[in-house]
């Protein structure tokens, strides 16, 4: 599966690697996409500011399940000690939050707006991108992103 996506980002989209930093499965492995240092394609608008991490599967009607939740919540335990998002102004945000999009899926999206740290919807505007970090969560048909380099979690 991380083979496809890497496939399709690269010779679809055009991109070097796959958008995100990381990718997540069901059982609960973190593969790294872009990583912590290097700028993603998650959110137009967002990409300078955001960690992309995608859980892959789809989640309109189901979440992911308990072991990749748990994978996506060590990596943003794991971001936070690095220093690669700020304790005290990180956002997160599904990947609807910063365009249009279903991503990362109802039943996905409904289980993050109780996380701590949601943001709610992104609306850039001058310097806006530049002033959070959010973590977004993101799902295209097949995929749940999270992001977070400064303050904001993408999933």
């Amino acid at each position: 599966m991380v083979r496809k996506i890497q496939d399709f980002h690269m010779d679809t989209r055009g991109w070097w690697d796959i958008g995100y930093h990381y990718l997540i499965g069901q059982d609960g492995y973190a593969y790294e996409g872009r990583g912590w240092d290097h700028q993603g394609a998650q959110v137009k608008h967002w990409n300078k500011v955001s960690l992309g991490i995608s859980v892959m599967g789809n989640f309109m009607n189901v979440t992911p399940n308990d072991a990749a939740l748990h994978t996506v919540k060590g990596l943003i335990d794991c971001a936070l000690q690095k220093g690669k998002l700020n304790h005290k102004h990180f956002t997160v945000h599904g990947h609807r939050d910063g365009g249009q999009t279903s991503c990362p899926g109802t039943a996905y999206y409904e289980l993050i707006q109780d996380w701590p740290h949601y943001g709610g919807p992104l609306k850039p505007t001058g310097n806006d991108a530049t002033r959070q970090t959010p973590i977004i969560a993101a799902a295209l048909m097949i995929l749940v992103s999270f992001a977070a380099f400064l303050p904001m979690v993408l999933v």
